[in-house]
């Protein structure tokens, strides 16, 4: 029986491993397609950084860009807890053994924590769209 649950526990956290590994291969992908010999003094001479979007502009655009980066930063720290609470939720549900309860509060941290990555994940969207309309040059 524990051994059912321990198999299944660590499963599910293979699962949640696969499935935020995209979001650490990102920003390695963004620095390679800026090329294989990028230095250290070339990036930081650069302007137009892929990971951070920091261009030369008006002071309206600067403070967009800014604040939609502080924004996305505070989404990723938020989706990074949802994932931890998934990983808590499903912890509590494989080791509530009979008790009802224990699995009740498990399953609902899990269901909560899913239904914050799917708010986070519109917010991300929202706040791009908002950010692509006001940055926009007439």
């Amino acid at each position: 029986m524990i051994k059912q649950k321990l198999t299944r526990f660590v499963q599910v956290l293979g699962l949640v491993v696969l499935l935020s590994a995209p979001m650490l291969a990102v920003p390695a992908l963004s620095h390679a397609q800026s090329g294989p010999n990028l230095g250290l003094d070339q990036i930081q001479r650069d302007t137009n950084l892929p990971d951070w979007n920091v261009r030369q502009g008006s002071g309206a655009d600067s403070v967009v860009l800014i604040i939609t980066q502080v924004i996305k930063i505070l989404l990723l720290i938020a989706g990074s807890v949802a994932i931890l609470f998934i990983i808590i939720g499903g912890y509590q549900y494989l080791t509530s053994g009979a008790n009802p309860d224990g699995a009740k509060k498990g399953k609902t941290t899990v269901v909560n924590a899913l239904i914050g990555i799917i708010v986070i994940v519109l917010s991300y969207v929202l706040v791009t769209v908002v950010a692509n309309l006001v940055s926009r040059n007439p």
